[in-house]
């Protein structure tokens, strides 16, 4: 069973789904103006506020948020090039990317997927 979008997430597991340092996902919710709530110690943000950030429209109650993000050197793997290639791929939007801050690009897999699906079919 798929494991919805639960009300809130500590920011720990936020970083572990963009693949990033807790203090990275810190500056990236404070940034888009994300309040986080502390409780026992631990920062919460909630996570129809990261698929916000993440460019997620409209309902996100059905979006799965287990899976991480994929980086540059995931996309790297998955199509055979290099990374600086993923990178400008991601970047020029010849793939579909997630722009978390200036330099922070991430893909879904599922938006790799459709494009893949898309391409081929157009083919």
């Amino acid at each position: 069973m798929e494991n919805k979008t639960p009300t809130l997430a500590p920011v720990p597991a936020i970083a572990a789904h963009w693949r990033v340092r807790t203090e990275t996902a810190r500056r990236v919710l404070a940034a888009h103006g994300v309040p986080t709530i502390v409780r026992e110690g631990r920062r919460y943000a909630a996570w129809a506020d990261v698929l916000t950030i993440e460019g997620v429209p409209g309902d996100t109650s059905d979006i799965p948020v287990r899976e991480p993000l994929l980086t540059r050197d995931d996309v790297a793997e998955r199509y055979g090039v290099s990374p600086r290639t993923a990178r400008r791929w991601l970047s020029l939007g010849h793939l579909p990317a997630i722009r978390l801050g200036p330099r922070i690009l991430r893909a879904r897999r599922a938006d790799l997927d459709a494009d893949d699906a898309r391409r081929l079919e157009a083919a």
